[in-house]
């Protein structure tokens, strides 16, 4: 007898695909299984093309309320329910709504609303908090090993021939600098000699660089979604910041060069992913900066100029008086790992 499964991500660009690689190994193990995954609808062009799952989409808190109670009258009762990530209220809501005769969430802190959760653990990775309410209906389940969206790598095909570049991520803390923009085009360009190198921006972006880019690097932008995975499938190769286009490149197969400043390589990425390399100052080793309010990270800034050969533009004053870096004498700061 076939189980039926309804498995809920509500996250960014970045999670949700993380937590996707948790449900497609599910899927992959379990092919019999019925899995339906709550997804936020302006990440469906991600997941689309893949197999494994049944969809549903929620663009809204109502939208969600709604298909929640159309499952519950339309279809029968659902074997588990499974949150792979997501918090807050509207997670209550999910569980109140959801008929499911087992209720999995991440942690205890809902154990009123969910009745299972898998035990406490830190987390080696970040995909380590989906795949472990996984293994609470599979106790055998492997870990994921890699990101991969077979479905959305196909779309590459033989055309890609530019060169990426996306040095602005969500919060001020992962931005590159002008400086560093510009240093690792040049760098990109000695490395990719001929090949068209794009920096990829949100319309508006590109003021931010205010700065003369060096010969074949252009600005282009998108708007949607679908508009990035377009520019991605005529990617050769990805540069840029820790952020959530920097797992989408993974996801279809770019070869990726990531940047880290204060946040940590191991963790956010797989154990085993292919043409993956993680840049970062060797003097921060596994350490996570708790430095919100920063928005100079000479980590991230440094990082960049040790790979270019260049000079870094931010210097340690205009960090935040906790920043880790300040611990470390100066010369420390030239090697990257």
């Amino acid at each position: 007898m076939k189980s039926r499964l309804l498995l809920v991500i509500r996250g960014k660009l970045g999670d949700t695909l993380i937590a996707w690689a948790a449900a497609a190994g599910y899927a992959e193990r379990h092919p019999e299984a019925e899995i339906t995954v709550l997804v936020r609808r302006n990440y469906l062009p991600l997941l689309a093309r893949e197999r494994g799952a049944r969809l549903v989409a929620f663009g809204s808190r109502v939208e969600m309320i709604a298909n929640l109670l159309w499952l519950r009258i339309a279809r029968p009762c659902f074997d588990a329910l499974a949150v792979l990530w997501g918090f807050g209220p509207p997670i209550v809501w999910i569980a109140r709504l959801a008929c499911a005769r087992r209720k999995i969430y991440l942690n205890s802190r809902l154990a009123e609303f969910f009745t299972e959760f898998p035990a406490e653990a830190a987390d080696e990775f970040q995909l380590d908090s989906a795949w472990r309410v996984l293994c609470c209906l599979d106790p055998g389940l492997p870990r994921p090993q890699r990101l991969e969206l077979p479905g959305l790598a196909a779309l590459r095909g033989a055309r890609g021939s530019a060169i990426g570049l996306v040095p602005f991520a969500d919060e001020p803390r992962r931005n590159m600098d002008a400086a560093s923009v510009v240093a690792l085009a040049a760098e990109i360009a000695r490395r990719h000699p001929g090949d068209p190198i794009w920096i990829l921006v949100d319309p508006g972006e590109a003021a931010r660089i205010g700065a003369p880019l060096p010969p074949g690097v252009e600005f282009v932008s998108f708007a949607t979604l679908e508009e990035l995975i377009d520019r991605y499938a005529r990617l050769k190769a990805w540069y840029g910041t820790d952020t959530g286009p920097y797992h989408l490149a993974v996801a279809m197969g770019i070869p990726t060069t990531t940047f880290f400043g204060p946040t940590q390589p191991l963790r956010n990425s797989f154990p085993a992913q292919p043409n993956l390399e993680r840049v970062r100052l060797s003097v921060l080793g596994k350490e996570h900066c708790e430095q919100k309010q920063c928005a100079r990270p000479l980590c991230l800034h440094r990082a960049v100029a040790n790979f270019a050969g260049a000079p870094c533009a931010t210097g340690l004053e205009e960090t935040p008086a906790g920043c880790p870096l300040r611990l470390h004498p100066p010369d420390a700061l030239a090697r990257n790992a």
